[in-house]
């Protein structure tokens, strides 16, 4: 198991970009659930908070998520698929950054 999750070559950087990546954006999506909750209090952070927990409990939803984090490595289109993640994470730090600069301290 070990060797294939460390496997050599192009494969383990692309394995460590892309788990930076997933990091990142969770990270972001955190941040913007913080700042959600500083401006508007924690019912605004709450609700979709519930939402995505709910959803991630149905199998429809939540296996394919799984099954393209695990093969992005392996995937012919790595390169779009790490962009588009690193584009959200862009979008939710900068969603979060107007969410503070809106809040009244």
């Amino acid at each position: 198991m070990w060797s294939t999750i460390l496997s050599t070559g192009n494969e383990f950087m692309i394995n460590i970009l892309a788990d930076s990546l997933i990091m990142s954006t969770l990270g972001m999506l955190l941040f913007l659930l913080a700042s959600l909750s500083f401006r508007f209090g924690q019912w605004a952070m709450l609700s979709p908070l519930t939402i995505v927990v709910l959803l991630l409990f149905i199998p429809a939803i939540h296996t394919p998520i799984i099954d393209w984090i695990i093969a992005l490595p392996g995937s012919t289109q790595y390169v779009a698929e790490l962009f588009t993640l690193l584009l959200i994470t862009i979008t939710l730090g900068v969603l979060s950054y107007f969410t503070l600069s809106k809040a009244s301290v």
